[in-house]
C-alpha cells in the first residue's frame, strides 16, 4: 500500500537464511544484521594440495605438496590465538562444496581456502596489500585493516580471498575496489564466521561483496525487441488504437474520478464503524513476531534474490520486528493527507470497476501539466470538510511503508464484521506483513524508475503486489500443512481455516494487470532481478 526483537539465545540464530536452510517452526528468524555472531570452533578437514585457481600470492612456489602438507599439520598443532570464547586461527583445508545461487551455469561459486595456512601474523601485511593489487588497486590495504580485531581480520582474510578465487566469473566491469570496501566495512560487523553450516559465511561474503548479484544479473537478458513496443505501452499507457493521448480532459477528470474516490472512501470507512462500541484490539506484539517469520520467509521464498542485493536490508542490520509500529502514529500534515489520495487516484484510476476515470478523462503520467492538474484537484477536494476526515480516518487504518529506513504500520484493531471474520483479517495482516516489506525490500534503481513513467503505479504497487502473492499463496500452503505454523501466524482462531480469494489475487487493478503482463514476456526471474538487484534493463526500462 504505502509506501522487538527477540534475543537470539543462540548463535545459529544470528545467520541469514539460505535457500538450503529448512525453516524449523521453533527457531526464531535467523536474519539478525545487529547482533555480532559469537565465535565457534571450525572443525578441521582434510588436507590437500593447492589448486591453480587460488589468487598466486599466496602460493608457495618453492615447495612440494609434502611440504605443504607438513605445514598445515604444524599449523593445526600450534597453539591458537585466544579470541573472545573460541581458537580463531584454523584453516578449513581442501576444497570444500561449490555455493549455488542458482542452477544455470556460472552461479556457483568455489570455495577452496587451503592456501590460507599460509597466512600467519608475520604475512597478513604483504597478503592483504597484495590480494588488493591482484584485484586491480595501486593503494595498500594492510593500514585500514591492522586495526581490526582478530576474529576480524581473519573473517577478512577469508572473505578476499574468497572474493579473488571467483572473480573470474564476474564480468570485466565489475568494481573491485568497491567489493573490497564493502567487505572491509562488513569485517567489523559480520554475523557469521568461516565454517559456519549451511555456507552461510559464504553467502554473506558473497552477497554483501557483490558477487552474487553480479551473476545472477550477468545471465539473464533483457526482453527481446519484438516486446519491446507493448512493454512500453503498458508503462507509458497509450490511447486507443495505440495513438498518442490526447490533451487532458479536466472537466471529465473532475467529474469521474472525485465522486469514485468518495465512495471507494465511503466503503472503507463503514469496516472501521461500530456505533458506540469500540473495535476490538489487535496485539502489535503478536503481529511483530509474525513479521520476524515473515522477513526470513521472504528471503526462502524468493531466493536467491532478496540476498543477493549487497546492501539490502538482510545486510543491513534492517529488523522488521523492530520497525512494526501502529498506523495510529501515522502523520496527517496536509502533504500526507494528499499523498493517501495521490496514491488513491492511482489505484482507482484505471480500474473498470471505477469506469476508469484516467482513461476517460485522457490522463498522461508523463505531462507535468496533467500532474499538477491532478494534485491541484486533490488539493481542493481536501477543502472539504468530509472528504478531510475521511482521508484523516484512512491514514490511520491503512497499512503503510516509510522509505529508507523508516517503519511499517500495521492497523491495531480489527474491522468490524462486514469486512469479515476475525480469523479472515489476521490472514489479511499476514498478506499486508508480506507486501510492505517486500516495499522495504524494493532496490532504490527500480523504485526510482517510476517517476520516469506514465504509469508509475506499475513499479510504485504492481510488482510488489505480485511478488505479495507469489509469497503470500506458498505461506498459505505452509500453514495449511503445519497446525504449529498456523498457530505461530494466526493464533488458535486460524486452525481450519483458509485466505480470502480475495488475498490470493493481485488487487491494484490495471498496475497488477500491466505487471503480470510484463512479467510472462520478460520472465520471473528478470522481474526478481530488477526489482530485488535494480537491473531494471532486464524488465525493458533503461
Amino acid at each position: 500500500m504505502y509506501k522487538r526483537r527477540s534475543k537470539s539465545p543462540t548463535r545459529k540464530d544470528n545467520r541469514a537464511p539460505t535457500e538450503s536452510t529448512p525453516s524449523r517452526l521453533e527457531d526464531k528468524p535467523r536474519i539478525d544484521g545487529l547482533n555480532r555472531a559469537t565465535p565457534r570452533i571450525v572443525p578441521r578437514q582434510q588436507t590437500t594440495s593447492l589448486t591453480e585457481d587460488q589468487p598466486a600470492l599466496v602460493k608457495d612456489k618453492g615447495s612440494g605438496r609434502n611440504d605443504r602438507v607438513d605445514q598445515v599439520d604444524r599449523i593445526q598443532r600450534q597453539e591458537t590465538v585466544q579470541t573472545g570464547e573460541r581458537p580463531v586461527r584454523q584453516v578449513r583445508v581442501g576444497r570444500q562444496p561449490d555455493v549455488a545461487f542458482g542452477d544455470q551455469p556460472g552461479l556457483q561459486a568455489k570455495v577452496d581456502y587451503s592456501a590460507l595456512v599460509k597466512v600467519t601474523p608475520d604475512t597478513e601485511e604483504n597478503f592483504f596489500n597484495g590480494l588488493n593489487t591482484l584485484l586491480g588497486s595501486d593503494e595498500e590495504l594492510w593500514p585500514h585493516v591492522e586495526s581490526l580485531g582478530e576474529n576480524d581480520r581473519w573473517w577478512l582474510t577469508h572473505a578476499l580471498y574468497l572474493h579473488a578465487s571467483n572473480r573470474g566469473t564476474l564480468p570485466p566491469e565489475f568494481d573491485h575496489a568497491a567489493a573490497v570496501a564493502r567487505l572491509l566495512k562488513r569485517a567489523g560487523r559480520h554475523t557469521t564466521m568461516p565454517g559456519d553450516p549451511d555456507q552461510a559465511f559464504e553467502r554473506e561474503v558473497l552477497s554483501v561483496g557483490g558477487w552474487a548479484g553480479s551473476v545472477l544479473t550477468r545471465e539473464l537478458k533483457p526482453p527481446p525487441d519484438q516486446y519491446a513496443r507493448v512493454i512500453d505501452g503498458l508503462y507509458n499507457p497509450r490511447g486507443s488504437g495505440g495513438q498518442a493521448i490526447g490533451p487532458l480532459k479536466k472537466d471529465v477528470l473532475r467529474d469521474t474520478l472525485l465522486p469514485a474516490l468518495e465512495t471507494m472512501m465511503d466503503t472503507e470507512i463503514g469496516y472501521w464503524r461500530r456505533g458506540d462500541e469500540p473495535l476490538e484490539a489487535e496485539p502489535l506484539d503478536r503481529v511483530r513476531g509474525v513479521a520476524s517469520y515473515v522477513q526470513d520467509y521472504v528471503a526462502r521464498a524468493l531466493g536467491p534474490y532478496p540476498l543477493a542485493c549487497q546492501d539490502g536490508p538482510y545486510w543491513e542490520g534492517f529488523r522488521y520486528a523492530d520497525r512494526v509500529q501502529s498506523t495510529a502514529e501515522l502523520p496527517t500534515e496536509p502533504e500526507h493527507l494528499l499523498n493517501y489520495l495521490r496514491n488513491r487516484a492511482q489505484l482507482i484510476g484505471r480500474a473498470a470497476k471505477y469506469d476508469a476515470p484516467l482513461v476517460q478523462a485522457s490522463f498522461d503520467g508523463n505531462r507535468a501539466e496533467d500532474v499538477q492538474e491532478l494534485d491541484r484537484l486533490l488539493a481542493e477536494f481536501l477543502k472539504g470538510e468530509r472528504i478531510w476526515r475521511s482521508v484523516h480516518v484512512l491514514i490511520k487504518r491503512t497499512g503503510a511503508h516509510t522509505g529508507g529506513e523508516g517503519n511499517i504500520s500495521i492497523q491495531p484493531i480489527l474491522p468490524n464484521e462486514t469486512w469479515g471474520t476475525k480469523a479472515d483479517w489476521r490472514w489479511r495482516t499476514l498478506r499486508t506483513l508480506v507486501h510492505e516489506f517486500l516495499h522495504r525490500l524494493a532496490h532504490p534503481a527500480f523504485t526510482a524508475k517510476a517517476t520516469t513513467i506514465g504509469h508509475g503505479q506499475v513499479l510504485k504497487e504492481g510488482f510488489v503486489d505480485l511478488l505479495t502473492v507469489d509469497v503470500f499463496a506458498k505461506l498459505a500452503e505452509d500453514v495449511g500443512k503445519s497446525p504449529e505454523l498456523c498457530r505461530r501466524l494466526l493464533g488458535e482462531l486460524g486452525l481450519g481455516t483458509t485466505p480470502k480469494d480475495s488475498l490470493m489475487h493481485a488487487d491494484y487493478g490495471q498496475a497488477s494487470d500491466s505487471a503480470e503482463t510484463i512479467r510472462r514476456a520478460v520472465g520471473d526471474k528478470n522481474v526478481r532481478a530488477a526489482f530485488f538487484l535494480g537491473a531494471t534493463h532486464l524488465i525493458g526500462l533503461p
